[in-house]
């Protein structure tokens, strides 16, 4: 979602997107940074026999600029991105299988998988697709297609994006660092 939202998006620095594991020292003198990490989830059984569980996953985005115009523009465009975005994920009709097409399959996770293509011309977002890569068989739905990159998410079933409940802000206003950090929420409703 940060990908597609800030594509070709600068506020004047070169704006850069990076998913990380723990919290380091970032170098704001060259770029702006959306950071993603601690990522964490976990599910539960809607009832008793249920055919579905509830998914509930959360990350921490860290914002860092040394531009306070530039800190408030982020802000404003990510609390937008996230104030209740649904995607719904559902296995209707048969899905295009686009194998052929596919030179790389780099990022792979279980959620999802970035691809790389020979033409992306005859894809399009939220469409339905199963491929095979390297003797494993993958399906999932378009998300973003970014050129030859094609963002497909992986799981079945209702998804949506809470707003940030509280933006924590770690500006060292003498050092010319403007920070701040939230909470997104991801809620889902997944078939068994």
């Amino acid at each position: 979602m940060l990908l597609k939202e800030f594509n070709g998006i600068s506020y004047g620095k070169t704006l850069k997107i990076e998913l990380i594991y723990e919290h380091r020292v970032i170098d704001v003198s060259v770029a702006d940074w959306i950071l993603l990490y601690t990522l964490t989830s976990a599910r539960s059984y809607l009832d008793i026999g249920a055919s579905s569980v509830l998914e509930r996953s959360r990350a921490t985005i860290d914002v860092r600029t040394t531009n306070i115009k530039t800190y408030g523009k982020l802000k404003e465009r990510l609390e937008n991105l996230f104030k209740g975005q649904k995607f719904i994920f559902k296995k209707e009709g048969t899905p295009t299988d686009i194998s052929s097409l596919i030179t790389d399959l780099t990022n792979k996770s279980a959620y999802a998988d970035i691809l790389t293509v020979t033409d992306a011309s005859t894809l399009s977002e939220n469409e339905y697709v199963t491929y095979t890569f390297e003797g494993e068989d993958y399906e999932g739905w378009v998300f973003w297609i970014n050129d030859k990159k094609v963002y497909i998410y992986k799981s079945e079933g209702d998804y949506i994006y809470m707003i940030p409940s509280m933006i924590t802000d770690l500006s060292n206003r003498l050092k010319g660092l403007y920070r701040f950090t939230f909470d997104v929420g991801a809620w889902g409703i997944e078939p068994l």
